[in-house]
């Protein structure tokens, strides 16, 4: 997947700003979810335009 080398971002979210924030693991889990999802949309609306 192209996505595959951002896996250390999820990694990072979720050890390091969730935990600096006092925020439970699922709202850093949440977040990853709606970028991706977002990611998605816009790739999709790449190949649709293009």
């Amino acid at each position: 997947m192209a996505l595959a080398p951002a896996m250390g971002l999820n990694a990072f979210f979720a050890f390091v700003v969730v935990q600096a924030m006092g925020l439970p693991w699922q709202v850093g889990m949440g977040a990853i979810f709606w970028g991706a999802v977002g990611l998605l949309l816009l790739t999709i609306s790449a190949y649709a335009t293009g």
